[in-house]
């Protein structure tokens, strides 16, 4: 029995769960700034300031070895003095593992070299899930901005409010913030008081830790791909008395997910396997979440189908996020999903819409994703700009800056969605391939104009906005009010029109208008030899 049949009788037996998430708080830098704003104002470098107040805390502090070598006892593994990494072995293991991969009969190999890790780990998961299983509250509490354009925001005053503590920490580890000043650092600034609240020797803060605070800090690292300072902070909460719960177990184990790829000296099964023995210990039950994270540590079919069955006997209900693991596979096509979605009713959550583009753009189906996208538009469902990101990549990649202009000024202006600092590096490096073309400076000009009202006036400055910004330098062509405005007006005009990403043309008939209504030199593109003068970088 495949396992897509298993999933149909796992869907029959316990149902779809819906992750759904309820939010009861919005934390926003303004929360901790309010108050201070006029003493920032004539203090530009109050970030500085925090930090040499936290050096005068820690003056007398005597650290060895790092930030965690303060405490005496006992001991972290990484403060031991002892060999280095074996490199050579890591890399021999993980060559000898993608052979095995390669190979005809690589199901078979691959369940005969893990299937003691894996039965026992899938038994140790069994015996820490609960009877009526679901999703974790802690998981669906909070939400915070993904990107701040200005400062960190100072160190709050937590003596008369511990929460605020736990806010503050929750915004430094899930927000990016990009200051206009060159001078600052955000992510070391914002790094560097992290380390320094969390201390193990900080008195100030050492009552006020909670569960969420270390959550929020192994979640942190783990974007970072530090998971030798994950497994730290949570040595940590044991030490500090901290029970863990069953959000930090998940963020563990997706560690483990996410060094899959990586170079490895073994497999991730016995210390997943040490987590969940954990888990038992400390009376913490799994959910959901658990049983995905762990379905995609797995490395065969066969070991995947026993794991199926598991969540049948055990009434795991199938989310959408498993569904999203399990269609990855190369072994699906995006017209499989869609088909299994319809039959089973499923709604098309953003992850299983991720794979889906993933999969149309891989088959060069660039249409069938626009039509997609703007199919949810027209129903009023709400997606992410990433979506928007997956479509453009490809395109720029090809040299479509044509397109990738058009989409995203229907993106910003037509669909009301603000785009991320990556949709701007795609146009920016695509635009750098156009260098000589004869409207570089306008379309820079006009990009860097929309970047300046995204980011409230910080001007990110990447290597492709460097590059771009050297070569209009270098052209000196002055650009007016007006061009910039004919322009605006021109892709307006053409996201209305009808066009076909796979034609390097659109059925423009609104040029001639407004060359003589605009009056600008620029409304005579001629966006069907574009594709003919990209240059290489």
């Amino acid at each position: 029995m495949s396992i897509l049949q298993n999933v149909v009788r796992a869907i029959q037996s316990s149902g779809i769960l819906k992750h759904g998430r309820t939010i009861n708080e919005h934390v926003v830098p303004e929360y901790f700034t309010k108050q201070l704003w006029s003493q920032q104002r004539s203090n530009p470098s109050k970030d500085r300031a925090a930090l040499e107040v936290l050096d005068e805390n820690f003056k007398n502090v005597e650290a060895f070895g790092g930030y965690i070598s303060a405490l005496k006892a006992p001991q972290f593994v990484r403060q031991q003095v002892r060999n280095k990494y074996d490199k050579e072995a890591a890399v021999n293991f993980s060559r000898a593992l993608q052979k095995i991969k390669q190979s005809s009969k690589s199901q078979a190999f691959l369940f005969e070299l893990t299937n003691h890790e894996v039965k026992e780990f899938i038994r140790q998961l069994v015996l820490v899930t609960p009877k009526n299983i679901g999703i974790s509250s802690q998981d669906v509490s909070r939400t915070f901005p993904l990107l701040v354009f200005g400062s960190v925001p100072p160190i709050p005053d937590f003596d008369n409010d511990p929460d605020r503590l736990e806010r503050y920490i929750g915004l430094l580890t899930h927000t990016a913030f990009h200051s206009q000043s060159p001078s600052k650092n955000s992510d070391v600034i914002v790094e560097r008081i992290l380390r320094e609240l969390m201390h193990p020797l900080n008195k100030a803060t050492i009552n006020l830790r909670t569960t969420t605070m270390f959550n929020d800090m192994i979640q942190y690292y783990a974007r970072r791909n530090d998971f030798a300072s994950c497994r730290e902070f949570y040595g940590q909460m044991k030490i500090e008395q901290k029970c863990p719960n069953t959000k930090t177990y998940n963020l563990l184990l997706r560690n483990l997910a996410m060094k899959i790829p990586r170079v490895k000296k073994q497999l991730g099964f016995k210390e997943a396997t040490f987590y969940l023995k954990d888990m038992k210990k400390n009376q913490v039950f799994s959910d959901v979440v658990t049983w995905n994270t762990c379905y995609q540590l797995l490395l065969d079919d066969i070991s995947r189908g026993l794991f199926i069955e598991k969540m049948i006997e055990n009434d795991v209900p199938v989310s959408t996020p498993f569904l999203a693991n399990l269609f990855k596979s190369d072994e699906y096509t995006a017209e499989q999903l869609l088909t299994f979605l319809t039959e089973h009713n499923i709604p098309l959550c953003p992850r299983l819409l991720k794979v889906c583009n993933e999969k149309l753009i891989k088959e060069e189906k660039y249409l069938a994703v626009w039509e997609c996208l703007k199919h949810l538009h027209e129903k009023g469902i709400k997606i992410g700009v990433q979506a928007y990101n997956m479509l453009l990549l490809p395109l720029a990649e090809k040299g479509r800056l044509d397109l990738v202009l058009i989409i995203f000024y229907r993106m910003r202006y037509v669909f009301r969605i603000n785009p991320s600092l990556f949709s701007y590096r795609i146009i920016f490096k695509v635009l750098a391939w156009y260098r000589k073309n004869e409207h570089f400076d306008l379309i820079y000009n006009w990009m860097k104009l929309e970047m300046l009202k995204h980011t409230n006036g910080v001007l990110i400055r990447d290597s492709w906005f460097i590059k771009c910004d050297s070569i209009s330098k270098a052209n000196a062509v002055a650009i007016s009010q007006n061009e910039l405005e004919g322009f605006s007006l021109l892709l307006r005009s053409v996201s209305q029109s009808e066009w076909h990403i796979g034609t390097k043309y659109w059925h423009t008939y609104q040029f001639k208008m407004f060359k003589s209504r605009v009056g600008v030199r620029h409304a005579t593109i001629n966006w069907a030899t574009w594709c003919d003068t990209a240059t290489e970088a």
